[in-house]
C-alpha cells in the first residue's frame, strides 16, 4: 500500500483548516493510500522571541529573512521526515497557503526543496493565495515547477500562476465543497430551527469596503442581516475558531440588548459540532469562507460578509444554493484528478 503524507494547516484550532484536512485525508484513504499528516507551517520565527522584546520586533525581522527562515524551517522539515517513517509521495493541500506571508513561503519552498531531495514526488492540490509579484511570488514559482501537479482553488490563483509563474495548472473547486461526499451520513433531514451569525472581530481596515467606520455600525450591519428576514428564528453566534470565546459572546450580547435579536454564543464548537448545528440551520451569515461552503452543503442560504475580496466574489459566485451540487460534484472530480496524479506516477 502506498503512503502519502498530507501536508497543511489542519492541526490548527481553525475550524476551515481542519475540514480541508479531513476531506484530504479521508478521500486518500478511501482510494487505497494509508495516510500521514505533517503540519505545513508552524511559526520558526518564534525562536528568536525575548522577553524583553513585547512587541516581537526580532521575530517579525527574522521572518524577512529568507535564508534564515528557510534554515530553520528545513530543520523543522528533516526531523518531521526522520520520524515519520516511509513516504512514497506528498501531498500539501488546501487553503491559503500561497501566500505573501513570509512564513508560509518559507514553509512550501522549505517542504518542495526537502522532499526532492530525499526522491518524494510532490502534489500540490487545491490551493491559493495572493501572489503579488516580487522575490516571494519568484519563490514559490521556482518550487511549483519541480512539482508533480499542482491545482487550485479559484480563478485568481490560477491567472497569478499563469502570469507571474508561467505555470498551467489544474483547477476545481475548494475540497470542503466535498466534505459530505467523503463524510456520508444515513441521517433523515434535520429541522431549520435557527439561523447563525459567524463574525469577525471588527478592525477599521478589515472593514474599510464595507464603509463601517466603527463596531457600533459593524453590529448594526449585522443585526440587519437578520431583521431583514423577519424568520424570527433565534441566532447562534459562533466561531470557527475554536479558541474564539469573547468575541462571539460580545456580539450575541449586542444583537439581543441593542436589536432585540434573540441571540445566543456558542462558543469552543469543533468540526463536528459545527457540522451538526449547520444541519439545523436556515441561514448563516459568516465572515470565514468555510463556514459559507459548509453552510451550502447541509442546506443553508448563506450570505457571506463581504469585507475581503474573496468573500466578495465568493458572494457572487456561490450566493445562492441553486447550483450546489454542480459545485460539490466539480470539487469531487478535483479530488479524482488528485488520486489520478498519483496513479499515474506510480504512487
Amino acid at each position: 500500500m502506498s503512503r502519502i503524507l498530507v501536508i497543511n494547516q489542519g492541526q490548527t484550532d481553525n475550524i476551515g483548516d481542519q475540514a480541508i484536512e479531513s476531506v484530504l485525508v479521508n478521500f486518500l484513504r478511501g482510494q487505497g493510500f494509508e495516510v500521514a499528516q505533517a503540519p505545513y507551517e508552524e511559526r520558526v520565527e518564534d525562536r528568536w522571541s525575548w522577553s524583553v522584546d513585547p512587541k516581537n520586533i526580532v521575530p517579525r525581522i527574522a521572518m524577512r529573512i529568507p535564508r534564515l527562515m528557510d534554515h530553520e524551517n528545513r530543520k523543522r522539515i528533516t526531523n518531521i521526515l526522520g520520524s515519520v517513517g516511509r513516504i512514497d509521495a506528498a501531498v500539501i493541500g488546501g487553503g491559503e497557503l500561497l501566500a505573501s506571508h513570509w512564513g508560509f513561503n518559507s514553509a512550501f519552498v522549505s517542504w518542495v526543496h526537502a522532499l526532492e531531495e530525499t526522491g518524494i514526488p510532490v502534489f500540490v492540490t487545491g490551493v491559493s493565495g495572493d501572489l503579488i509579484g516580487g522575490i516571494s511570488s519568484r519563490r514559490y514559482g521556482d518550487a511549483l515547477r519541480t512539482c508533480e501537479y499542482v491545482s487550485v482553488r479559484d480563478h485568481a490563483t490560477e491567472t497569478q500562476l499563469r502570469q507571474i509563474c508561467g505555470l498551467r495548472v489544474d483547477y476545481a473547486p475548494d475540497v470542503v465543497f466535498s466534505y459530505a461526499k467523503v463524510h456520508p451520513t444515513q441521517d433523515s433531514a434535520s429541522k431549520r430551527v435557527q439561523s447563525m451569525c459567524v463574525p469577525v472581530a471588527y478592525d477599521t481596515r478589515r472593514f474599510r469596503d464595507l464603509n463601517l467606520r466603527d463596531e457600533d455600525e459593524y453590529i448594526g450591519y449585522l443585526a440587519k442581516q437578520f431583521l431583514v428576514r423577519k424568520s424570527g428564528l433565534p441566532v447562534t453566534v459562533t466561531s470557527t475558531i475554536m479558541g474564539d470565546k469573547a468575541y462571539p459572546e460580545h456580539v450575541a450580547e449586542a444583537l439581543s440588548a441593542r436589536y432585540g435579536i434573540e441571540a445566543y454564543a456558542r462558543t469552543g464548537v469543533d468540526l463536528a459540532d459545527f457540522v451538526q448545528a449547520l444541519r439545523h440551520t436556515d441561514y448563516i451569515v459568516s465572515a470565514r469562507m468555510h463556514a459559507c461552503i459548509l453552510g451550502l452543503v447541509y442546506g443553508c442560504e448563506i450570505n457571506p460578509i463581504p469585507y475581503r475580496e474573496k468573500l466578495a466574489v465568493f458572494r457572487n459566485e456561490y450566493g445562492t444554493r441553486e447550483s450546489v451540487e454542480e459545485v460539490v460534484e466539480a470539487s469531487y472530480a478535483g479530488l479524482l484528478r488528485l488520486a489520478e496524479a498519483l496513479s499515474r506516477r506510480g504512487v
